[in-house]
Parts: structure tokens; sequence; C-alpha cells
């Protein structure tokens, strides 16, 4: 699972991001907003683990996220000091809020939500699909055309 970690504090970026791969996560960091959209672009992450300075910033890193088509993010987890509204919910994307100061092991727990929460999408667009697959093949034995 591909994380992209954003925070303007390099230490903190480090840190993180050696505790979630020694926990088997796949984790690059940015420590500006600019840089951090270039890597969502690039590298599609599933989770963003985004600090709440970032949401408010000239470029609005949320914003751009809800501006383009990001079937990529499933998450995005924003580390701040109060829990701030985002209209990502509206655009399907999961939104956390994650109060500063937090432990570690607080993140991992809302990273592996979003984890084990990503997983079941999966399931269920997968369940979909075959369901589709199914009816359209149903229909093509029966000579009908209607879908059920």
């Amino acid at each position: 699972m591909q994380i992209l970690l954003a925070d303007m504090d390099q230490t903190f970026l480090d840190v993180v991001q050696r505790f979630l791969i020694l926990k088997g996560y796949d984790v690059e960091t940015a420590n500006h907003d600019i840089t951090c959209i270039r890597l969502l672009e690039d590298l599609q992450p599933e989770i963003l683990i985004l600090d709440d300075a970032f949401v408010w910033s000239g470029f609005g890193v949320l914003d751009w996220i809800s501006a383009v088509d990001n079937r990529f993010l499933h998450s995005v987890i924003v580390m701040g000091d109060t829990n701030s509204d985002s209209n990502l919910s509206d655009s399907g994307i999961n939104v956390r809020h994650l109060v500063k100061p937090f432990g570690l092991v607080e993140l991992l727990r809302e990273v592996e939500t979003c984890t084990s929460e990503h997983c079941r999408a999966d399931k269920l667009r997968d369940l979909n699909i075959r369901r589709r697959c199914f009816v359209a093949c149903w229909c093509s034995v029966r000579g009908g055309n209607e879908e059920h």
C-alpha cells in the first residue's frame, strides 16, 4: 500500500516514514505543498497523511485533490490541532482526522483502519463486477439483452 506523508517538519517526516516502513508500508514524503501535489500525480498513493497546514496553504492540497480525477486516492488522514472540515468526503474519499500531538501507535491504527476499509471497498467492487459479468452472461445465454 502506497502512502504519501506530507508535513513541513523534516524530522517528523523521517521518524514517521521509518516507522511505517518498518510496519510494511511503502512511504514517500513531501515537505512542501507543491511537492505534495507533484508526488500525488506521480505516485498515485492510496493513502495521504497530510498536515493541516497544507490544507489551508495557498495551493490548498485538498482543493487540488477534489478538483482532479483521483480514483487512486482512497483515504486522507489530516493531522492538526483540531478536526478541520473538508469537502473531500463529498467526493467519496475517506477523510479521517488525527489531532496533534499523537503517538505513532495512534497513527498506525488510523492507517490500518484506512487499509482495511480500502480492502473492503475493493472486495465490494470486485463482487459488483462479477455480478455484472454474471448478469451479462446469463442474458446472452437466455438470448435476451435485458439486465436483471
